[in-house]
């Protein structure tokens, strides 16, 4: 085993400058800290003194001590594409710093690939014990989070960047518009449902009870003991999976279920727009924050709030969780089709009052 002299704990506060050169070739955040962990894992490891102490480490060492990563994490049954993702980590290091390192032996030493898992979306049923577990007032962001992933589809990651002033811009028949990751270049529109408007309202009301001062700047999700800061999926993602260890989610394989603890949740929008006839393919694409196969569509086609909330109309009722909610969701499309029938009776009577005056005119003649 390579061993260099001992080393404190890395952290982002030792920023040189190979540090800036191989963040500098990170295009997102969620990325930047994957391969920061790697790095820095790498680092600690072998015990290096310093980010560019690495730098003076031989190409061929380095060869060495990657294909060591390799074989301790295989040891420990991690999987293929962790572990690749490690080896893609420390190369863009070194290329970043201008230094080429031979990578292929070490991706032949990957781990055969494993039963893909995590894939299945929660049922509506799955998803009404999850609201069930965090019905409490200190679980009542967390509630949010999970409302609002149910409603528009969007990542865990979405906390980070949501503000008041993210809500709202676009208001019809008790749904509002959320703008995912804002200001953001990857930022999109979407909408969330009445019942999730309606907790996200209590949560800010509450939080209004205990004298915090909300403004259109304030974060939607805070920190909990600090709210000028945003939560993030770090902070966020271990509070949901303690609050629903109890709750069945299918199969383990590799440790992980079968449904993704918030990921699922994504998976169900989806999956119920998918499967709601006559949508819109790229509207949806929209509303999810994907980029379509149609190059022309990501590029000139910017569908307004109404184009995009027609679409939303047609599966917006199935996205709803509770059983409350339901019902009352049901109960509001069966008036508005009273509404409409009415409505068209009220036409055809008009009409043929109209053709009547217009006969006895004509016989009158």
């Amino acid at each position: 085993m390579i061993v260099l002299p001992k080393r404190e704990k890395s952290s982002m506060s030792d920023m040189s400058k190979s540090l800036e050169f191989f963040l500098s070739g990170i295009k997102t955040k969620a990325t930047r800290n994957t391969y920061m962990a790697s790095i820095s894992d790498f680092r600690d490891y072998f015990h290096i003194k310093s980010f560019d102490s690495l730098l003076e480490i031989k190409p061929d060492e380095v060869r060495k001590m990657v294909e060591q990563i390799v074989i301790r994490d295989k040891n420990r049954g991690l999987s293929k594409s962790h572990i690749n993702g490690k080896i893609c980590a420390i190369r863009l290091f070194y290329v970043m710093n201008e230094i080429e390192i031979q990578t292929l032996r070490a991706k032949k030493m990957l781990p055969s690939a494993k039963k893909l898992t995590g894939g299945k979306p929660y049922s509506t049923e799955l998803l009404q014990q999850v609201l069930k577990a965090l019905n409490t007032k200190f679980s009542l962001p967390l509630k949010c989070v999970v409302l609002i992933m149910a409603s528009c589809g969007s990542r865990v990651g979405f906390t980070e960047y949501l503000k008041i002033k993210h809500i709202g811009e676009f208001e019809k028949n008790g749904c509002k518009s959320i703008l995912i990751y804002g200001g953001e270049k990857e930022e999109y529109y979407s909408f969330i449902n009445p019942e999730t408007v309606k907790v996200v309202d209590e949560w800010i009301e509450y939080r209004k009870s205990k004298g915090e001062i909300i403004t259109k700047d304030s974060w939607v999700i805070p920190k909990a003991q600090d709210h000028t800061k945003p939560s993030d999926q770090k902070a966020i993602q271990p509070r949901i999976v303690k609050k629903l260890e109890h709750i069945d989610r299918g199969e383990k394989v590799g440790g992980r279920s079968e449904i993704a603890i918030t990921h699922g949740i994504r998976k169900r929008w989806k999956t119920i727009a998918e499967n709601t006839d006559g949508v819109n393919s790229s509207k949806v694409e929209k509303m999810f924050g994907h980029s379509t196969s149609n190059v022309l569509d990501n590029t000139y086609y910017k569908p307004d709030f109404d184009d995009l909330f027609k679409e939303y109309e047609k599966f917006s009722d199935e996205l709803v969780v509770s059983k409350e909610a339901r019902l009352e969701s049901e109960l509001l499309r069966k008036d508005k089709i009273i509404e409409e029938n009415q409505a068209q009776k009220d036409d055809k009577i008009k009409e043929l009052e109209e053709r009547i005056a217009r006969f006895e005119k004509f016989i009158k003649i």
